[in-house]
């Protein structure tokens, strides 16, 4: 972990403001009322409210095999008896479908794929769908259906942090598809093998879109490694979303290509910044990037990006310079100081969450919600359709003391530019028509 030195932030407004709002269910936090941004900032940014205010919520892999999720989650905007004192954070439904000109669209089966067993998934779900007056989507309506690897319904053993994981990867799905009924696939650990396989039971029991918040740097000195392709995430009519990663484009900390984000037919997803504005679309957006944020001790993170060493260039990504797979694709919102509302019992209930384990199921539920997913090559259907997204073109993933420079030595795989970049692909949705 690296140490920076922390900048305070003015927090004494917001601290009181805080003191007076009550508890929400569970002990959670009260959100904020649907689609308002957030109280503590017009433009939706939050200050930390402390230092080490961002907890990277799954630990760094042990050795090879093994696969990160890449949420990360606002431990200072929890209210539990340690820390009563603060207020909701985080975007909600309405803001997001608000900022990505979502219009209605035709809901299919999306799965989320995650490791080990999440035991309140239905009710953490339910409290969330609840508070922004969504139908109930419960293992008991049928909505919603939790299955292991193989498809059975004998459940790993619980992990709090990939159930923090799982916690944001339904709500997000939920916020950008509330019509789309959800299968969540539990692997056994977080090992590769097993996490592919429940990719693989997802494609047999139906689902359209299948969402990975997780992967594993391209790069053998990371415990890294790779395939160049991978059948499993190769089969016809489905979609699979993965994500680009939160350790920035750079050289250092295992950043770069993040594998299966990179496979070629995949949909890499990267991370923004997403803001209130005062302009025609109401939102601007830049490179989620906050690795000099150190606030939380080098926590914060930036989106992922690559060039890949070990995958092919496609005939259909057309940006030059890299001679193998770009990525990203596309991108969302991911950042820790704008982030997202979630519900999540394990964390007292109402907390917040960013990183590209939010932007990717983001993504997921938009091509859910567009529903064409069963006759698309999606990644090549992006950039088919670039004209049809937010192009992103300011900020950059790297933290130069760090990262000292991109890993692939392609500027625009690390900055942000007019056209495509590796920070966030060709841009974020702007309707559905580019899904």
């Amino acid at each position: 972990m690296h140490r920076f030195p922390v900048r305070m932030l003015a927090l004494a407004g917001i601290i009181a403001l805080a003191a007076c709002q009550g508890g929400g269910a569970g002990g959670g936090i009260v959100p904020q009322a649907p689609g308002a941004a957030s109280a503590a900032s017009g433009n939706g940014e939050i200050p930390f409210l402390r230092p080490d205010a961002v907890n990277r919520v799954c630990p760094p892999v042990q050795g090879p095999g093994q696969m990160r999720c890449f949420a990360l989650e606002r431990s200072d905007l929890r209210v539990n008896d340690l820390n009563p004192n603060t207020t909701h954070a985080g975007y909600g439904p309405k803001d997001l479908i608000a900022a990505y000109a979502l219009p209605v669209g035709h809901p299919t089966l999306i799965a989320i794929v995650d490791a080990y067993g999440y035991p309140n998934a239905s009710a953490d779900l339910a409290a969330y769908r609840s508070y922004y007056k969504e139908s109930a989507c419960t293992t008991n309506s049928g909505c919603l259906k939790i299955r292991n690897q193989t498809g059975g319904t004998d459940l790993p053993p619980s992990n709090v942090s990939w159930d923090g994981e799982q916690a944001l990867d339904l709500d997000m799905a939920s916020a950008m598809c509330a019509g789309c009924h959800l299968l969540l696939i539990e692997a056994n650990n977080n090992s590769t093998s097993n996490l592919y396989a429940a990719v693989g039971e997802a494609v047999k029991l139906g689902a359209i879109v299948i969402s990975n918040s997780y992967g594993v740097s391209e790069y053998k000195s990371c415990s890294g490694g790779g395939q160049a392709s991978n059948p499993t995430f190769a089969t016809a009519g489905h979609v699979f979303v993965a994500a680009a990663g939160d350790e920035g484009g750079g050289l250092g900390d295992c950043g770069g290509p993040q594998q299966p984000c990179s496979l070629s037919t995949v949909v890499c997803v990267g991370g923004t910044h997403l803001a209130k504005a005062d302009n025609e679309r109401g939102w601007s957006e830049t490179v989620w990037n906050e690795l000099a944020d150190d606030e939380c001790n080098g926590s914060c993170g930036g989106t992922g990006s690559g060039c890949s060493i070990i995958v092919k260039k496609p005939s259909w990504e057309t940006d030059g310079q890299c001679k193998y797979r770009s990525e990203a694709d596309v991108s969302a919102e991911a950042s820790v100081l704008t982030p997202v509302a979630v519900y999540f019992s394990g964390y007292g209930g109402w907390t917040a969450f960013g990183g590209t384990s939010a932007s990717t199921p983001i993504i997921a539920g938009i091509f859910a919600r567009a529903g064409n997913g069963k006759s698309i090559n999606a990644p090549e259907h992006i950039w088919q359709n670039k004209t049809h997204l937010y192009d992103i073109t300011s900020g950059n993933n790297l933290y130069a003391p760090v990262t000292g420079s991109c890993a692939s030595n392609i500027a625009y795989i690390c900055t942000a530019a007019a056209g495509y970049d590796g920070p966030t692909g060709l841009g974020s949705p702007n309707g559905m028509v580019a899904f």
